[in-house]
C-alpha cells in the first residue's frame, strides 16, 4: 500500500488498482464519530491520483508534484522494459 497522505492511499491487486480514502463518519449502532474508510476502484494509476489531487484542495500543488513524479516514474519504467 502506498500512504500518499493521511486522508488517501493507494493499493493494488491482480485486478487494477484501489484507491482508499479515510474520513470522519458515524458509528451506525451509537452514533458516535468514528474514522472510516471508503474504497474506490479507478483501475488505473493516473486516474486515482488524479482524484486525489482534485479532492485535496489546498494541497494540491504537492499532491499534483508527486503525481507527476510517480507517473514520469512508471513511464520510465515502461520504457526499459520495451526497450530490453
Amino acid at each position: 500500500m502506498i500512504q500518499v497522505n493521511e486522508r488517501f492511499s493507494i493499493s493494488r491487486d491482480a485486478y487494477g488498482w484501489q484507491l482508499h480514502e479515510r474520513y470522519m463518519g458515524a458509528d451506525k449502532e451509537t452514533g458516535a464519530p468514528k474514522q472510516m474508510t471508503r474504497t474506490t476502484y479507478p483501475g488505473r494509476l493516473w486516474v486515482a491520483l488524479s482524484r486525489i489531487v482534485e479532492a485535496c484542495g489546498d494541497e494540491a500543488k504537492d499532491i499534483a508534484e508527486l503525481r507527476d513524479t510517480i507517473l514520469k516514474t512508471v513511464d520510465d519504467f515502461k520504457s526499459a522494459v520495451d526497450r530490453a
